[in-house]
């Protein structure tokens, strides 16, 4: 965009609104963009409604949308920008310069003081120079403050024995603007010679400049007509142009690292989905489990006048030909007690094992909904696209905590993994706390440690009226332990109950609560695993 023949003609333009004018100040808003600021009169002279002549310049160093121009002027906001080349503020400017073939701008003040920009992709930079030494630096300072300023690279053409043309015209004239020559190269359908393409494309680019925006080779100087495009954006100015094309970059640079964030985000939900089902297919050897401990309960009450040895019960086993079974059992209860007590892990085993079976299906579902999110958003090319996309799904993304829009605007008030298939969601703050309670439905199961301040962690039920397995509630508030004032107790009880129980009273500080009904578990606090979470 800035290539050496465009700068050619900006500074013809830039030459003609900024000689004369004054330097006010230059402040940076965000990381790699410089913004400066001239007027036509001196600052000290200057009354309130005294800014004559008033002119912007954009000057972007990032390496992907490298770019200088005359922006639309705005009023400067100072607040959260840096400011640089205080020392020029006042001084006039008396000249700008492009170096005899490089991407290499000066601007002249009165005093001899010159600002160097150098539009080099991975080291642009715009450099404060006096007598020859940089003495300060947009980027970099600490490294480049007190050397010698660069000189300008010569472009002295190149031999090439390179068989390809394009290679070897860009070895002629290495400051022809690239994607703009392969174009051209690509509709030729005469054989080339290297050398004459290279002088006659040099010649065009130097007599004048045709700025427009095309597609397939975005902005160039050179006639439409010779790029065969008839659908070109055409601008009035090159500086326009640079402008036009500039922003369309910034806008699509947006886009794409929105998107690639967010099917970051959306990849590392389906890892962790796709993880809870794996754990899950190990159903069987639950069933198997509950199978194995109603066995126990029957040889138990098989044998009721059995004598155990040191808490191990041998008894004949018929579920396996007539072996023998040990079977450990707690000598302070009778035989028939520690059978029921075998019936009950049975049935306990057994329960969980159905809740989970439900649990698969459910997560099946949610997963094979997240996928189908993910294709339709790799299939968006555009910005405008994302930004239709993001706001009609918005509720499927907030149904897998996540928000559209970017982390530095929007944070998820909670962190959440998976155990045994059921979501948990951990608050991250007070404030967040609140939050939580606010989006999670009334059947979704509340639990905070008791009597001190933490987290609030919620288990999703996925509108199930029913409670989860009671293996998943003390993990649950192992976790709600953790993150508490009682992270250091060796056991400490957490209070639990439906969502629907919970109250925010009106006016209470961040994350208080009132709870109508609960009930207790006493557990050891223990840290959550988020290696896959979001």
């Amino acid at each position: 965009m800035n290539n050496f023949y465009t700068l050619i003609y900006l500074i013809q333009e830039w030459k003609r609104r900024l000689i004369g004018t004054y330097f006010a100040e230059a402040l940076s808003f965000r990381k790699s963009t410089l913004t400066l600021f001239f007027q036509g009169i001196r600052t000290s002279d200057a009354t309130t409604n005294d800014v004559l002549n008033a002119h912007q310049v954009t000057f972007c160093a990032d390496p992907q949308r490298t770019a200088i121009f005359i922006d639309r002027f705005s009023t400067p906001k100072r607040s959260n920008a840096a400011a640089f080349f205080e020392t020029l503020e006042g001084l006039k400017l008396i000249d700008i310069r492009l170096a005899e073939a490089d991407r290499y701008v000066q601007f002249i003040f009165e005093g001899g003081e010159e600002l160097v920009f150098l539009l080099y992709g991975n080291k642009a930079n715009a450099l404060l120079v006096r007598d020859g030494i940089i003495a300060e630096a947009f980027k970099r300072e600490a490294s480049l403050t007190g050397e010698r300023v660069p000189e300008p690279a010569s472009a002295s053409p190149k031999s090439s024995t390179d068989t390809d043309v394009t290679r070897t015209i860009f070895a002629l004239q290495p400051l022809l603007p690239r994607p703009v020559v392969r174009h051209w190269v690509a509709l030729q359908t005469d054989e080339l010679n290297a050398l004459d393409a290279a002088n006659r494309l040099d010649n065009m680019l130097r007599a004048s400049a045709h700025p427009h925006i095309d597609e397939d080779y975005g902005f160039a100087i050179l006639h439409p007509t010779e790029l065969k495009s008839e659908e070109a954006q055409v601008f009035d100015s090159v500086n326009d142009g640079v402008a036009r094309q500039f922003y369309a970059n910034v806008r699509a640079q947006e886009f794409t690292s929105r998107k690639r964030e967010l099917t970051i985000r959306l990849q590392r939900v389906e890892d962790k989905l796709s993880k809870s089902l794996t754990e899950l297919e190990r159903l069987p050897e639950s069933l198997k489990k509950a199978n194995y401990l109603e066995e126990n309960g029957h040889l138990l009450m098989a044998n009721p006048h059995q004598s155990a040895q040191n808490g191990v019960l041998s008894v004949e086993d018929f579920y396996n030909d007539g072996l023998v079974r040990k079977i450990k059992i707690d000598e302070n209860r009778s035989l028939v007690q520690n059978a029921n007590h075998f019936y009950d892990k049975a049935k306990s085993t057994r329960l969980h094992y159905e809740s989970s079976l439900k649990r698969i299906t459910l997560l099946e579902q949610k997963r094979e909904r997240l996928l189908a999110l993910m294709v339709s958003l790799d299939a968006l090319d555009y910005k405008r696209e994302f930004d239709k996309w993001i706001k009609s799904h918005e509720d499927d993304l907030r149904a897998y905590g996540i928000s559209g829009r970017s982390d530095q605007q929007v944070a998820v008030p909670y962190r959440s993994l998976f155990v045994q298939g059921y979501e948990i969601k951990i608050g991250k703050s007070a404030t967040a706390n609140d939050d939580l309670i606010r989006i999670s439905h009334k059947e979704d199961i509340w639990l905070h440690a008791r009597g001190v301040s933490g987290s609030h962690v919620i288990i999703v039920m996925t509108r199930n009226l029913g409670m989860p397995p009671k293996p998943v509630i003390e993990i649950a508030a192992q976790y709600a332990a953790f993150y508490s004032k009682a992270k250091g107790s060796s056991l400490h009880p957490v209070i639990f109950t439906k969502r629907k129980y919970v109250r925010k009273p009106k006016g209470s500080a961040p994350g208080a609560v009132r709870v109508e009904r609960e009930d207790v578990v006493l557990v050891v606090p223990a840290e959550p695993d988020f290696s896959n979470s979001h």
